[in-house]
């Protein structure tokens, strides 16, 4: 699984620098590239069972992120995204016997994907995004693979906003768990500074 995500990454990353050096530069009038700075709010559920109880953690997520589209024509540009955050998980644990909170232990997530952007590049496009369980997170009890799908679009010359939806894929246990389950609806938000001129 690790080799499958760094071939992913490096493919993303060497197919955003191949279209860069092709396009050109767009400060005269050209088509312009998308390059934002965002922030997402999130809430991430997990739910963990196994034969002698089930912890559920919830969270309230905020992440950073840079997001990078090039341009291949005049109605699709192409790049990648990347987020970075975290915040407090609140976890109960509970089996037919009792009822116990465990308190509050750190989230974290890292996220890296696909970003598209689709229809006009230079009036209000809409915004894809695919990370296809490329990344990392924790969310007590549960860590995971997340797969995400973003869509949203370019409200104005410089401001985006995209409506997320994360599962993720739970690695492996040897305790004897017989179900997991994450899921995250985020709203990320962001400034495009990719029109600006010099």
């Amino acid at each position: 699984m690790k080799r499958i995500l760094f071939f992913f990454v490096i493919a993303l990353l060497s197919s955003a620098v191949g279209v860069s050096a092709r396009a050109g530069d767009d400060s005269d009038g050209g088509r312009p590239r998308f390059l934002g700075l965002s922030g997402t709010l999130g809430a991430p559920v997990a739910w963990y069972q196994n034969p002698d109880y089930h912890v559920v953690g919830c969270s309230v997520a905020m992440k950073i992120g840079v997001d990078y589209a090039h341009p291949v024509s005049d109605k699709f540009a192409v790049g990648v995204y990347a987020a970075i955050g975290g915040g407090p998980v609140f976890s109960k644990r509970a089996s037919s016997d009792f009822v116990d909170r465990n308190g509050v232990l750190p989230g974290i997530d890292v996220r890296v994907g696909l970003l598209m952007l689709a229809g006009d590049v230079r009036e209000r496009p809409f915004i894809i995004g695919v990370a296809p369980a490329t990344g990392f997170g924790m969310c007590n009890p549960l860590i995971y693979l997340p797969a995400e799908l973003r869509f949203g679009r370019l409200l104005r010359k410089h401001l985006y906003i995209t409506g997320n939806l994360t599962a993720g894929i739970p690695l492996g246990y040897n305790d004897g768990t017989e179900l997991s389950i994450f899921v995250e609806p985020s709203v990320t938000i962001g400034y495009n500074f990719g029109p600006k001129r010099r």
